[in-house]
């Protein structure tokens, strides 16, 4: 992302962005071409199940809060085979507080939910759940579409 750096400096300063993703991991919550906004961290650790903009090794990385290892957080994108590297408190950036699509709110995956879904990444079952879903629309789809 090449706003990365004005991005984290907003954040740090404890300004509100928004952006454009340009990613899939965090499909289908979060898509490519949706615009998210993103609350600067608060003092306290966020919750298992929030989708937070993290500073990994300089690129930005929206994913997941799955879990917690010796005291870092476990991210994983909704759509990814695995987590990635624990990392410490302070590499996360903001919390994502909205999601829009075509001008309309995404409202799935930020609220309490979240942690059901971060539950079933942690175990590898939100990419097979989403994979079997796909199967059953293609099915179940009209033979004209297909």
């Amino acid at each position: 992302m090449k706003a990365g750096p004005l991005l984290r400096d907003l954040l740090r300063e404890g300004i509100e962005v928004r952006f454009e993703v340009g990613g899939h991991s965090m499909t289908p919550l979060v898509r490519p071409g949706d615009i998210v906004t993103v609350r600067p961290r608060p003092g306290d650790r966020p919750p298992v199940g929030a989708v937070l903009l993290l500073d990994a090794g300089g690129r930005l990385l929206l994913h997941r809060h799955v879990g917690w290892a010796g005291g870092r957080i476990v991210p994983r994108g909704d759509n990814t085979a695995a987590a990635d590297a624990a990392v410490a408190l302070e590499h996360v950036l903001g919390v994502v507080t909205r999601v829009e699509r075509r001008g309309r709110r995404v409202r799935a995956g930020l609220g309490p939910e979240g942690k059901l879904i971060a539950w079933m990444s942690r175990r590898g079952l939100l990419r097979s759940a989403a994979r079997l879903r796909e199967r059953l629309r293609r099915r179940a789809a009209p033979s004209y579409i297909k």
